[in-house]
């Protein structure tokens, strides 16, 4: 349970981070 919650943790982490990127970028 604690993995899968840490796991979901990371995505939205590494996936916000690409967002933010992207949006600078462009």
């Amino acid at each position: 349970l604690y993995q899968n919650e840490n796991n979901m943790f990371k995505l939205r982490l590494v996936s916000s981070f690409m967002t933010m990127i992207v949006c600078f970028v462009i």
